[in-house]
């Protein structure tokens, strides 16, 4: 990736930065736009004069910012010309995305723009005060890209702080059509913080920054260190690892090969390949799920709370629910307990 920023000087463009730079510039001097100004150009994966991905950030009239972003995957679905080049395409795309603004007129896009802040401002403040729920407006952009050619608008980019999923403090976008009622937007914005304060709330009676099921807490112990592990518990859930983090709590979903294959899942285990007798489903509710089940990552504090046989189209199968502790844990110390 690559930055250009205008305080950097012509100078320091790259060599399709600066072909690009031109031919937006010739056609803000042939439209007699003198008033929008490229303020910086990031491009992906650039080499000579291709690059598939940039984005272009203006700076407009009446204080408004544009980003316009390029994508040479998309572009080809919209000029249908495989001669043209990306330096072509992507001022092309911006010279569009310009005199679409400039017909709307600037003033009466920053009007709505105007209007939507204060909506969403004063709602941040009744959440404050009302909820005791903290939100703040830190920035605001228009963004383009080559879709909104088909929907004829423009999103507006609010950038907010606030507590994020990881019940930390956070910067996040709330994306709202422009010219609209920011309401439905608004209206999911508080439902997902609502969600993370009561989940704070929650951890902070425990004194604790999050919480872990005794099965992932069981299957990081087989591992190594716990420790180590919970005082960078963040770092636990990439989106192909066995360990996933929802609003602080640590949950362990995987499938283990012994005798038979074995999925485990939060608070459920499914054993492939066999099924178990109507006698043992309905007398095992209330037991431990070691009764029926031996694994390093299960225990007998685990409390079966359901369980039942089915099949998939080639393979029978069972699953088991069950009940199971529940630690707290310091992100500083990596200590953790009940």
């Amino acid at each position: 990736m690559a930055i250009w920023q205008s305080r950097e000087g012509l100078e320091a463009l790259s060599p399709f930065m600066s072909a690009v730079h031109r031919n937006i510039a010739k056609h803000l001097d042939e439209r007699g736009d003198g008033a929008a100004k490229i303020v910086s150009i990031e491009t992906q994966n650039e080499r000579g004069m291709e690059c598939p991905d940039c984005l272009f950030t203006f700076a407009l009239p009446e204080g408004l910012v544009a980003e316009i972003a390029y994508c040479a995957a998309d572009a080809q679905h919209i000029f249908y010309d495989l001669e043209v080049t990306d330096v072509e395409w992507a001022s092309a795309l911006v010279d569009d995305v310009l005199t679409s603004l400039r017909y709307e007129g600037y003033r009466s896009i920053a009007d709505a723009v105007h209007g939507q802040l204060k909506r969403v401002r004063k709602t941040f403040a009744a959440w404050l005060s009302t909820y005791g729920i903290a939100a703040d407006v830190l920035d605001t952009k228009l963004r383009w890209t080559e879709w909104q050619r088909y929907t004829g608008e423009f999103p507006h980019i609010i950038s907010v702080s606030g507590l994020g999923e990881d019940l930390q403090p956070d910067t996040f976008d709330l994306e709202l059509r422009s010219c609209s009622d920011p309401a439905p937007q608004l209206a999911e914005l508080f439902k997902d913080l609502s969600r993370r304060h009561a989940a704070k709330g929650e951890l902070n009676l425990h004194g604790a920054d999050g919480s872990i099921d005794m099965l992932a807490l069981r299957a990081l112990k087989a591992e190594g260190s716990v420790q180590p592990e919970l005082r960078n518990w963040k770092c636990l859930s990439p989106w192909s690892g066995p360990f996933s983090v929802d609003l602080g709590h640590i949950s362990f979903a995987k499938i283990v090969h012994s005798e038979h294959r074995i999925r485990l899942a939060k608070n459920t285990v499914t054993v492939y390949g066999m099924e178990l007798p109507e006698t043992v489903l309905l007398k095992c509710v209330g037991r431990p799920v070691t009764d029926l089940l031996i694994h390093s990552y299960l225990s007998p504090e685990m409390i079966i709370v359901d369980a039942r046989n089915a099949n998939l189209s080639s393979e029978k199968h069972f699953t088991i629910e069950f009940t199971q502790p529940v630690y707290y844990f310091c992100s500083v110390s990596g200590r953790y307990g009940r």
